[in-house]
């Protein structure tokens, strides 16, 4: 049997490669938009690995679909003698500049993508280069003495009854300071978070806030409970997610939802067209079949856009107002299962919580943010272990930490009774040890060298392996702790020491991966008024001038 020459595979691939991609772009843009705003809650491989591939896919697919229509284009005939299908193919082309532009669920698969869309020129006006430069404020100048001066020596020389009263900064007893008693509702948990978000996403670029915006949040929070308090901080991060890595800060403003009014309406005057076109019998059957799948699948991927839209976090203070569904928000849940047990979300809850009760003042409030795990010991009375932090590098005091949280409870876990405390510091541990080896860019900064301690650590602990388990050369350290409530106090300043200063770019990246749990104390302290982003005084005193009694 005489097989068919090169020339006829030539052929069929030449017919058939376009509308081959075109399906390959549609069906990975409903892969993003149906998976992509999975990857905050869940930190799979499988998952980010498929969204990875899908988001790189996406735009080289629609890439080329649109050189091959152009292509079509420019070797075709006179247009009275040009294959009708040519016609076709023209009409494709803007269905695949649509999905260039990329479905709302995603913009940006990593933070640097922000930062390198000159080749997506639209986005460029919207991300993260002008994201800095949107949370700033208007310069504020102070006081303007010198015309209140003027003005107050032109009253008395007026001979009128003239005083001049200062008015201190204050964020308490205005109405923003009020804060709701008791449990919240899920309605109040979207609502304080969207607040939060508002005030505090200047967070992810370093900028500083002020006196009153410490105190309101200080006071929010000190009244919460540890489960009200990381269901804000879940829907927060949530809004955070929307702004780094979705279509939310253009979808959401008026311009966005006329254009995508606009969209759906010229989709589906499209659609009537087409099927009202007579002349689709003399096009290609098959070729027929794609363009009524590019219009329905347009049509489809923005309901779904529009429905994710009113249902996500983002859209929930914009809508509430308008369409009433106070009562029914109040039976959905909007936050995800905290990964972690909730008795160890309490016991972080409880001790930045302890700490922030104690930093009334900034100066306090920088001391507790630097300790890591000297202030439990000096609070505790076990100054003997103080030289086991101080006078040794962050990732070595964590490895010497780590080294000995195993020893002790290795020793105890088989042959004693079950212990929260204990097996809060095995997790705690295993989990700063993951931070310092699997996640260094999240660590950077206060470990430098962790990964290469830690290999020599691991060396070093095999080598001694037979010695340490007759505990002759063990860390002195182990021969002196047995409370594991103490433990596990440290291992939580510890993992606030990471947490507070780690870069906020490194803290924004893991939003995409499913989130870190070292983000959420970041984002509690700074919500505690833990932290150095806090200017020291509380702004300018305002004078105002009082004539008469």
């Amino acid at each position: 049997m005489e097989l068919p020459n090169f020339d006829y595979w030539k052929q069929l691939w030449d017919k058939w490669e376009l509308r081959a991609f075109i399906v390959i772009s549609l069906s990975l843009q409903t892969f993003l938009i149906l998976f992509a705003p999975l990857r905050k809650r869940a930190s799979t491989g499988f998952l980010i690995m498929a969204v990875w591939s899908a988001y790189l896919l996406a735009d080289s697919a629609a890439i080329f679909a649109v050189g091959l229509i152009s292509n079509s284009q420019g070797n075709s005939r006179p247009h009275k003698d040009r294959d009708d299908d040519a016609d076709l193919l023209a009409f494709w082309a803007p269905f695949l500049l649509v999905h260039l532009g990329g479905p709302d669920t995603i913009t940006a698969f990593a933070l640097e993508d922000n930062e390198l869309w000159l080749r997506h020129l639209l986005g460029l006006v919207f991300h993260l280069g002008r994201f800095k430069d949107s949370m700033l404020t208007e310069p504020d100048p102070g006081p303007d003495y010198a015309k209140l001066m003027d003005e107050y020596y032109s009253k008395k020389e007026a001979k009128l009854p003239t005083r001049i009263q200062m008015i201190g900064e204050s964020g308490r007893g205005n109405k923003a300071s009020r804060v709701k008693e008791g449990p919240l509702t899920d309605l109040d948990v979207v609502l304080y978070a969207h607040q939060f978000f508002r005030t505090f996403r200047g967070l992810f670029v370093d900028l500083i806030f002020s006196f009153r915006e410490r105190n309101q949040s200080r006071d929010f929070f000190l009244k919460r409970t540890a489960d009200d308090a990381f269901r804000v901080l879940e829907v927060e991060l949530n809004f955070y997610y929307d702004v780094f890595f979705t279509k939310v800060s253009v979808m959401y403003t008026n311009l966005g939802c006329i254009g995508r009014f606009v969209s759906v309406v010229c989709t589906v005057v499209a659609l009537g067209l087409f099927y009202s076109e007579r002349k689709k019998r003399k096009f290609n059957g098959f070729d027929v079949g794609i363009t009524y799948t590019l219009l329905y699948g347009a049509i489809a991927l923005d309901v779904i856009a529009i429905i994710m839209l009113i249902f996500s976090d983002s859209a929930v203070e914009k809508f509430i107002g308008y369409i009433g569904l106070a009562n029914i928000l109040n039976q959905m849940k909007y936050v995800k299962t905290v990964p972690f047990s909730t008795e160890l979300r309490d016991l972080i809850f409880r001790e930045l919580k302890k700490k922030s009760d104690m930093a009334d003042d900034l100066d306090t409030a920088k001391d507790i943010s630097s300790a890591r795990g000297d202030w439990i010991l000096r609070l505790e009375g076990f100054g003997e272990l103080l030289p086991y932090i101080s006078q040794m590098d962050y990732d070595q005091s964590l490895l010497l930490w780590h080294i000995a949280t195993e020893l002790c409870y290795s020793d105890e876990a088989k042959a004693s009774s079950p212990n929260k405390d204990r097996d809060f510091s095995k997790l705690l541990s295993d989990y700063m040890l993951y931070l310092l080896v699997m996640q260094p860019t999240m660590m950077s900064a206060v470990t430098g060298i962790g990964q290469i301690r830690f290999r020599d650590t691991c060396a070093e602990v095999k080598k001694f392996r037979g010695k340490l388990k007759k505990k002759k050369e063990e860390p002195n350290v182990i021969q002196v702790i047995y409370k594991w409530e103490i433990m596990s106090k440290v291992w939580v300043e510890l993992l606030s020491y990471a947490a507070i200063h780690c870069r906020a770019s490194a803290h924004a990246q893991q939003l995409s991966k499913g989130g870190e749990l070292i983000t959420f104390v970041w984002l509690l302290m700074a919500h505690f008024g833990l932290g150095d982003q806090f200017q020291i005084s509380e702004g300018h005193a305002r004078a105002k001038l009082i004539v008469g009694k």
